[in-house]
Formats: structure tokens, sequence, C-alpha cells
């Protein structure tokens, strides 16, 4: 298993604001023959290098503008403020797989080639060089036959939305960068003029592409003036709550967007769960929150951890329901108790959605390989119960029944739950869930815990010497 997250705070007296601002670190977890090794490594990015030769941030990223230049007079340190700041390549967000390669991902428009073994840097890739979008979303979708699909944006002039296509390697003298096999399958024109909407995921069934186009925008004004107000990406995003969100669909065999106009009363969203076609309709099961607040919450006051959870707004398992050939509310309603979706005298169908629990749950998996576009029963997240921190709890969610199992210790951290099915699984849980744990006990280690798909209980942990601290991780794979 290999996760990637912040690793590092501070550059010298410059201290980085934001959890999604941390130098890139990478860690592995190899299992075999009943043990267990660990390793790290920084992602070798020019906003590491830069930063460090430098000693202080080179780099504007998510949350934290980029430190001026302490050896420049006076003059030169004003006027440097007018330029635009430079893209970062701090790729501590997610892992692309496309076949054989794996790249350290973040959300602008560079990439790293990294080595799985090794966990060594190799090329820093461009994806502006092989498709025309200023930058894409931490995570993509793959289909059984290896074929890979991203989606990025491009921000001049009209937003426009882009699904990526890079097929599967089908023979070794193929060219060595999977992005250079790369094309577009699928376009959405923004419905804000210049502004365009934040994204970090979408969704993908059989038939569809899913784009959630949520009311939180991206002000190109205050971004080009963020580094002359000495400001950061964060601050130039504005939440429009009186805005719907709406649903879009783009036909994965047409590569045309349905033209019917799907909305929901305005909600945030970071992660899709799974989305699948039922009977002419579309199910979309995301984590939503009523607002974008989480964000600001998320900055290196609160520990650089998501443990100041305001509960007006905490993030649920929700269903969405998109009639796609009916537009019988009636029958909706009687299929899937609890979601709604009505259709307007101007034409558009407004859709409520089902929550299928209370339960707190972020970052979900699923089991990806066996249910991803299909119908499926469970999801894996981390969660809350009452006061204690975000991540203290790990939930295993039943998305028909709404029925939950918790795994918790006190004072702990759990990261993002990574399902492994095992060899010639029957049932959909049938396999191990991983989850890299932070333990701030005093004296305690930290730890790799293993919990049985089904059952959600320990099976195993494998501890860290006292001497290694986990660092704070984000997304992560698991490669056999």
């Amino acid at each position: 298993m290999i996760r990637v997250g912040p690793g590092k705070f501070e550059i010298g007296e410059c201290k980085y604001k934001h959890l999604f601002d941390g130098l890139a670190m990478l860690h592995r977890f190899n299992m075999s023959g009943g043990k267990v090794m660990y390793q790290s490594r920084f992602l070798r990015s020019r906003a590491y290098v830069e930063g460090l030769a430098n000693n202080r941030i080179m780099y504007t990223e998510f949350g934290t503008s980029e430190y001026p230049d302490p050896c420049q007079n006076i003059f030169a340190r004003f006027f440097a403020r007018f330029l635009p700041p430079k893209m970062t390549d701090n790729d501590n967000i997610n892992l692309w797989t496309f076949g054989d390669e794996t790249y350290a991902c973040t959300e602008t428009n560079f990439i790293h080639h990294i080595y799985p073994e090794t966990l060594g840097t190799g090329e820093r890739v461009n994806i502006s060089d092989h498709v025309p979008v200023h930058g894409a979303v931490a995570h993509n979708h793959t289909d059984p036959d290896g074929t890979s699909y991203g989606m990025g944006s491009t921000y001049y002039g009209r937003p426009t939305y882009k699904v990526i296509k890079v097929p599967p390697v089908v023979a070794a003298s193929e060219e060595s960068c999977a992005l250079k096999r790369a094309t577009i399958v699928g376009s959405l024109v923004g419905q804000y003029r210049v502004f365009p909407s934040y994204f970090h995921s979408f969704g993908m069934s059989e038939n569809y592409f899913i784009f959630i186009e949520q009311p939180l925008l991206l002000n190109p004004f205050k971004l080009m003036t963020a580094k002359l107000r000495g400001v950061s990406f964060v601050d130039a995003i504005e939440w429009y709550p009186e805005v719907k969100t709406k649903f879009r669909l783009i036909n994965r065999q047409t590569q045309q967007e349905v033209l019917t106009t799907y909305t929901a009363d305005a909600f945030f969203v970071f992660h899709h769960i799974n989305s699948y076609e039922d009977d002419g309709n579309l199910i979309i099961d995301v984590v939503g929150y009523n607002d974008p607040s989480i964000i600001n919450r998320l900055d290196t006051q609160n520990n650089s951890s998501l443990s100041a959870i305001d509960q007006s707004s905490s993030p649920q398992a929700r269903r969405y329901v998109v009639p796609i050939k009916s537009d019988s509310s009636e029958l909706i309603e009687q299929r899937y108790p609890g979601a709604l979706a009505l259709l307007k005298n101007d034409g558009t169908i407004h859709c409520s959605p089902k929550i299928l629990a209370e339960t707190v749950l972020e970052l979900p998996r699923i089991n990806y390989e066996k249910c991803n576009g299909k119908q499926y029963k469970y999801v894996y997240g981390i969660s809350q119960e009452g006061q204690n921190s975000y991540r203290s709890n790990l939930c295993k969610l039943d998305v028909e029944s709404g029925e939950t199992h918790m795994w918790q210790e006190d004072d702990v951290q759990a990261g993002e739950p990574i399902f492994v099915p095992t060899p010639d699984a029957v049932h959909e849980d049938d396999g191990v869930v991983l989850s890299s744990v932070i333990d701030y006990k005093p004296g305690h280690p930290d730890f790799l815990l293993i919990l049985d798909g089904k059952t959600f209980t320990e099976v195993a942990r494998a501890e860290i010497p006292c001497s290694v601290r986990l660092p704070v991780g984000i997304h992560g794979v698991y490669m056999k």
C-alpha cells in the first residue's frame, strides 16, 4: 500500500497554513510473508527542492502564499508581487495508476512519475502538454480493461470541463508516458461566465460521466491578484448558497452532454462514492456538505487534521436519484424512499437526496474492482462519534439498510481506509481494510491497521518504532 500526503509544514521560518499545502511525502507498507516493511520519502518536486535550497516557501499552494525573496531589494520585491503566482507541483493529494505507471498528483497541471519499489521521484509531467486543460482533479476512474479517465478544466474565456481518456498499454514498445496517448472524450461548457466551479472528483457509471457543478466558484480576478495581495488559491474561491447545484451528464458512447437540466439545493462535495444505473435512473452517491466551510477548518491551526467539525455542516453519505428515462417522481419515491426528483414547469428536474446514514463519513472507499459503476452495498470511510477527533473512527456503512459498524480507539487519527478483496472473493465485503493510524498517546507507536472487511473487527496491526512518525496521509492505493 502506498500513500501520499503532506509531510512537512515548515521551511525555515515559513509555515504552510493548510492541510493541503505541506510538502508531499510518499509512504509505503510492503506486506509479504507475514511481515510488514515501512518506508517513506519526500517527493522531489520543484516546490520541495527549490524551497529547501532557498529556505523559504517558493510556490503558492492551496492555502499558503509564496514568501518573497529576502535577498531582493524593496523595489524588486514590490514589482514581483505583480507577477502571477507560479503553479505548484507539490503533488501531495493522490496517486494515479496507468497500467504499470504510478503518478503523484494534486489539482494543478503537474504530476510526478514515481517508482513504487523505492518511492523515488521520476519525470515531472505537464498534463497541459498532452491534453488541452489547465489542471486536473486528483481522482481518476479505471475501466476493467485498464482504460483510465480523469477530468480537467480550462479557465481562459468561458470555463470548460473535459473528460480525459488514457488507454491501457497494449505493447511494451508504446510511449513510456501514459499521457502521451491521452485524448478528450467529452466536454461541458461552464454555466458561469469566467468563473469556473471548483471540483475534486467526478463520477462514472456504465454509460455516463457525472460532473457536479457546485456553486463554489473560482474568482479569476482574485486569483490573478493573489500574489499582489499576499493570499492564496483558497482566498479566490467564493460560495453562492442561493445558486442551485447541477448534475451534468456526458453520455460515454456519444460523448455528448445529456440536455436535461438536473438541479439540487446548493451543497458542497469533495468525494463521489459510486454511481450506477438502475431501471432508467442514475444513482449518484456522494459525501455531501451543506456548505464548504470544511475547507477553512482544514488550516494548520486545527493541527493539520480534520478535527474541527461543525455539526451543522458535517459530511454525510447522500444518494441523489436522477431520472434518465423517466420523470415520474412517484416512481422514484416508491423505489428509492427518501430520494425525490421533481419535474419543474421550466422542464428542469430538481433532486433531493436520501441521507444514507446520520453517521459522519468522509474519504469513502468501496470494493472498486467489483462494484464501481454498479449496484453495491458497502462503503468504508473515516468517521466520528461525539466530540472525538474526526479521524478517530473508521466506519463501514451498508448503503441499503443504513447500518454502520465502527472501529474506534482513543487518541488516534485513522487514515483513509483502503479495501483489498481476497482472491476469488464471493461476497462484496470478502477482504480486508487497510488504514495507517497515527497514535497520539505518549509512548505509543503509529501502526498499520488491518480489519476484516466483513465483520469490521481487527485482524492485526503492524507497529512502527516510536522514533518514526507517520505523516498525515490523504489518499493512497493498494498494489498487488
